[in-house]
Formats: C-alpha cells, structure tokens, sequence
C-alpha cells in the first residue's frame, strides 16, 4: 500500500483533494505525511492566532464596561453627529438649546455668536420654529464636519457616611453632562475623567 493510500485511509481525505496535497508535497520536496504536519501546524498557528485577537477584543470591551461600572457612569442619550445631516431628532435639539456658551465653544470650538451666523440667522435657537431648528443644527454638522459624538453623561447622587468611610446611591438622582468626543474612546475618557471628578467632590464636600 502507498503512502497516499494510507493516507486516504487514516485521514478520509477526498480523492481530489489528497491528489492536490501531494502535488503540493512534491513541488515542497517533502513527503505527504510531512506536507500534512506543515499544513497542521500552519491550520493551528491560525486558530490560535484568532483565539488571541479574540481574547483582547473580550479584554477591551471588559475594561470598557469596567471602566463604567466601577465609576457608576452611564450614557443618558448618544448622537453620532454624522448621522444627523439629513435629520436632527428633538432630543438633540433641546440639548444644544439648552447649552451654556462654556458647552458651545467647548463643542463646537466657535462661539455662540459664530454659529449663529453660520446658519445665516440672526438669533439662537430658542427663538425659532422647530422646523428651522432642524435645518439650523443640519446645517451646522453638515459645514462644521464635526465627525464626533455628543453623549447625555450620567452619574447618581452619593450619599456619604463619614463614619463608616463609605457611600450609597440610587438611579433615582443622579447629575447629568454634554460630552462630546471627537471618537467613542475620547468619549469615554472623557466621560470617566468627569464622573470622577464628581464623586470626589461630593466626598470631600
């Protein structure tokens, strides 16, 4: 029995496919029985390979999550800004009516008067129809290219007890901040810098 039969028969490979595999194993200078160990360990280098980047996706996202459970931190609201060129919905809306002039040179790096005039208006949002409101923010994103992400942060109230050094809180109140990231781990840095900020001022207040 040839080496090819008994491979045929330890591996129950397809005739066509162990007639390649020895073509190869030939051109290669090797005997089937190596060119298979080859491609074995090739086949397993690539699982292991995948098994790794796989492991540190799961490693990333469990530091992420992490990162927001240790510091008690949610997002509230989340626009990616690309997304709202054809339609600004009113969540969005009411968030940037309501920011402070600090939050619009903060976010949109101009100020309250230039963006106004951007838009080609001569008064802030408050005093339109909301249908102008729609087309002033487009209009905004679309000529700003602003490519990053506004998120509606949270974190709850604490309640410190000073004698026994430690603290409690609840869903039931919590502070809230616009945060923009020019991507979603800025964000998130953000983010985080910011919930801890806030609990270290409520401890020491």
């Amino acid at each position: 029995m040839t080496e090819e039969e008994m491979v045929e028969i330890e591996l129950d490979i397809e005739p066509e496919l162990l007639a390649k595999a020895n073509e190869k194993a030939k051109e290669l200078g090797v005997t089937l029985d190596e060119f298979f160990q080859i491609a074995m360990n090739k086949y397993l280098k690539k699982i292991l390979k995948e098994e790794k980047e796989k492991e540190k996706e799961e490693i990333k996202m469990s530091k992420v999550s992490a990162m927001f459970f240790d510091n008690d931190l949610m997002f509230e609201q989340l626009f990616y800004l690309p997304s709202v060129v054809n339609h600004a919905p009113d969540e969005l809306i009411n968030i940037i009516e309501d920011m402070s002039d600090e939050d619009i040179q903060r976010i949109f790096k101009i100020n309250k008067e230039k963006l106004v005039e951007i838009s080609g208006q001569d008064q802030w949002l408050d005093k339109m129809e909301t249908w102008e409101k729609i087309a002033v923010i487009q209009e905004w994103f679309y000529d700003l290219v602003m490519e990053g992400f506004i998120a509606i942060v949270a974190t709850p109230v604490q309640h410190f007890d000073k004698k026994e050094e430690t603290s409690s809180f609840s869903w039931g109140e919590y502070f809230t901040k616009c945060i923009y990231g020019e991507d979603m781990e800025d964000l998130v840095e953000k983010s985080v810098r910011w919930a801890e900020e806030m609990y270290k001022s409520q401890k020491e207040g």
